[in-house]
């Protein structure tokens, strides 16, 4: 049995702490439930419950307010037909549904941690069929606040039982690749986390999962089975790329031969690809190390795509080093970088500086073929001036840039420094180090 939930624990929300709750999800009383349904373009939601008018033993599940299950509802019809729209283009998928399916779901006590979870057993065989389960215990302190968040949690788990009945997702399965606790689940939670930013956008709910994102740049995006690390770069991707909003529902609409062996970070490429892009690469054009760690540094500007609300919520993300004195040699030997992640540094630049270069020497040999490292121009009002990448060196074994401060508004130059690798070398090629030097003239 695979699930996937919108956990609500700290900074993140696991695996674990989901399948923790499986004994509760079968201990629905299914005989003494009351049931409703909802027709959304021809899917039937049938929305099971407990009133607290039933039977003794089952208070741990019942609802004593109506109201409750007519919200759940509401948010199961507007957020379906948001997800299968144009916009979000689910309803392109290749989904496994017939003009009579009932999509299950409960409504139960889970307990203060989980919002809800997304049941897949062996639908794919006809032998057991998805569900949804959601919280109806009170988890807000007001009405406003609790239908928020479930609906937030309903986005989030119908992205989920649609990503179990693609095409694409069915043949993954058949190759050992995808479940429970499977190193590509990040992708699926990911993409969920995107989709539930991006339709709950007046009330984000999902925020709070990025605190690591922002405070350990260097982990990579697949650093967290929860997809707390990878939904910041897809919603980069959603809202930088033409009708990026598509692209989520995109990976799911990959032809099965196509995804052969495929792990999250290849198919992730593959999707970009069809789109003109690439992942990561240590030249030319690329999404993540020019593109989204770049926009990343400057969250909470106007020079960022990303949603400025991350950064009240979690803050701005990690700068490792600042410097200010000039020249020196050899610094920041002891801040590794793993696949897919980034380092940021500052350079504060004295009044009459006229031009600052920078030098990085990766310390490993494969550092030159996986790291990028891009050099940003920063005015005193911290608005983005200009960006540059370092050119590479190779029988120098080294990166460079000379940057002309010509323009009076320069303040500071930041440095990022990123890791492209990702695919099958991916994890040989963690932890990677490097030196910084640094003259002004």
């Amino acid at each position: 049995m695979v699930c996937g939930g919108v956990g609500r624990s700290g900074s993140s929300h696991t695996i674990g702490a989901v399948s923790s709750m499986f004994d509760r999800i079968h201990e629905f009383p299914e005989q003494h439930a009351c049931r409703r349904l909802v027709l959304v373009y021809g899917q039937q939601f049938e929305i099971a419950y407990v009133e607290r008018s039933g039977p003794e033993g089952i208070a741990q599940h019942a609802i004593s307010d109506r109201q409750v299950v007519a919200e759940c509802a509401e948010a199961l019809a507007a957020s379906y037909r948001e997800l299968i729209s144009t916009r979000f283009g689910w309803r392109d998928c290749d989904i496994n549904q017939r003009a009579t399916e009932i999509c299950r779901v409960k409504l139960k006590n889970l307990g203060p941690r989980i919002l809800g979870a997304a049941i897949v057993g062996t639908s794919r065989t006809g032998e057991a069929e998805s569900y949804l389960v959601l919280n109806v215990r009170a988890l807000e302190s007001s009405r406003k606040a609790a239908i928020s968040r479930r609906r937030a949690a309903i986005v989030h788990e119908l992205c989920h039982l649609l990503q179990f009945e693609t095409a694409t997702y069915r043949y993954w399965p058949a190759q050992g690749r995808w479940g429970l606790g499977d190193p590509n689940w990040w992708l699926h939670e990911a993409c969920a986390l995107a989709m539930e930013a991006a339709i709950c956008d007046d009330s984000p709910e999902c925020y709070p999962l990025f605190w690591e994102w922002a405070t350990t740049p260097s982990r990579s995006l697949d650093a967290d089975d929860a997809g707390g690390f990878a939904a910041p770069f897809l919603m980069y991707l959603m809202r930088a790329l033409p009708q990026g909003d598509r692209l989520p529902s995109e990976i799911y609409r990959v032809e099965p031969q196509a995804v052969s062996n495929m792990g999250g970070t290849d198919l992730l490429d593959h999707v970009l690809q069809l789109r003109g892009k690439r992942l990561a690469a240590v030249s030319g054009d690329e999404c993540f190390a020019s593109g989204f760690c770049v926009d990343a540094a400057f969250i909470g500007t106007p020079d960022s795509v990303l949603d400025s609300r991350i950064c009240d919520v979690v803050g701005p993300r990690s700068i490792s080093e600042v410097f200010d004195k000039f020249p020196f040699q050899d610094a920041a030997t002891d801040y590794p970088v793993d696949h897919l992640g980034c380092r940021y540094f500052h350079f504060h630049l004295p009044p009459e500086s006229r031009g600052l270069c920078v030098t990085v020497r990766p310390q490993q040999p494969e550092g030159m073929t996986i790291l990028r490292c891009e050099s940003v121009l920063v005015g005193h009002d911290g608005r983005k001036l200009r960006q540059v990448a370092l050119d590479r060196h190779e029988h120098k074994s080294e990166l460079r840039v000379e940057l002309s401060l010509d323009s009076p508004a320069a303040g500071s130059v930041l440095l990022v420094v990123a890791n492209c690798a990702w695919g099958t070398r991916q994890h040989r090629c963690n932890h990677q180090t490097y030196s910084i030097s640094a003259n002004i003239w």
